[in-house]
């Protein structure tokens, strides 16, 4: 069966540039990775679109994620804005053979991406990663779904196992067993809403844009309902061992160093926004250790033995040792 990326076709990008009023040629693609991404202008500003299907997330899924990101926006959370198409409609649907195509605009953030190279890229970005984050979690306290209105997934539902993430090929059994160890350990944490609500929970730095200073985030697709700490491991793991992108990080001395400043900067911000308990804050390493396990199984074919790059081999090697034997991939001394 093909692919539904692979079957969304230019006849169905032409039908997308009537639903959003776009002249023929209008939409381009920019890339995509769980779902296809392309652009369109409107008068003078820049639009994103987000082709997703049917057999990725629910239309109430969707219906629910954009629901949030528009509370976000109203309350002065600085993310891409969710906007309707020229008929009024938040969401669009193309019918396809297998399911349906949907569709979902937003205004383009102000920007580009940063990594450890660029100059922006230190502890002023840092706070305001974290006072970012902070404030989606303290004006989420606020948030209520409408009665009847579809909700978001929860964390207990999102196992990378359960989810069918995992080929049959990246079954690695023994790391496997290390991730539902720690996936249990996490889901067995109390829950109330000071610690436990929507969460972006991928908000690394390939997922904003900064411009003269200010972070614009984007990319909610995997926003469910989960611990605010995930947030904040999510840019502590990122920022600390892929700052770099193409480069991750191998030694533990090195990391441990890198992630402490990271999170002292990060939290400095956090906390001109919202107060997270220091009990979560030493769940940190948790969180952090879910995500590496995950990256090592699935990146364990594209990072194995075929992987030209010694750094990405390598890096696959340290941690799935670390994983069996327990060590981290840094020391937050929390």
């Amino acid at each position: 069966m093909v692919h539904w990326q692979e079957a969304f076709s230019q006849e169905h990008l032409s039908i997308a540039e009537l639903r959003y009023g776009v002249e023929a040629g209008g939409i381009t693609k920019v890339g995509g990775f769980e779902n296809l991404v392309f652009k369109f202008a409107k008068g003078s500003a820049e639009r994103i679109l987000r082709v997703s299907h049917s057999s990725h997330r629910s239309e109430g899924q969707f219906l629910a994620e954009l629901d949030w990101l528009t509370y976000l926006a109203d309350q002065g959370v600085s993310v891409s804005r969710p906007l309707p198409s020229a008929e009024g409609r938040m969401l669009e649907t193309i019918d396809s053979e297998n399911g349906r195509f949907i569709l979902t605009a937003f205004e383009k953030a102000e920007g580009s991406q940063v990594n450890g190279s660029h100059p922006a890229w230190g502890p002023e970005l840092f706070r305001t990663w974290g006072y970012t984050i902070g404030l989606m979690h303290a004006k989420t306290h606020s948030y209520e779904v409408a009665p009847g209105a579809p909700q978001r997934m929860a964390v207990a539902e999102l196992s990378i196992v359960s989810h069918h993430l995992l080929k049959p090929s990246l079954r690695d059994e023994a790391i496997l067993r290390k991730y539902e160890e720690v996936e249990q350990e996490i889901l067995s944490l109390p829950r109330s809403k000071e610690s436990y609500n929507l969460c972006h929970r991928d908000l690394h730095h390939g997922n904003f844009f900064v411009h003269n200073g200010k972070i614009t985030a984007f990319d909610f697709d995997d926003c469910a309902y989960d611990y605010f700490v995930q947030d904040i491991a999510m840019a502590v793991y990122y920022g600390t061992i892929f700052g770099m992108h193409g480069n991750p990080l191998s030694d533990i001395n090195e990391a441990s160093e890198i992630g402490r400043r990271f999170l002292n900067d990060f939290m400095e911000g956090y906390e001109r926004a919202n107060h997270l308990d220091e009990f979560w804050l030493k769940k940190l390493p948790l969180f952090i250790e879910k995500r590496r396990i995950e990256l090592c199984l699935l990146l364990a074919e594209a990072w194995g033995p075929d992987q030209p790059k010694a750094e990405r081999r390598e890096w696959l090697r340290v941690n799935r040792e670390g994983i069996l034997e327990g060590v981290p991939c840094m020391n937050l001394f929390l």
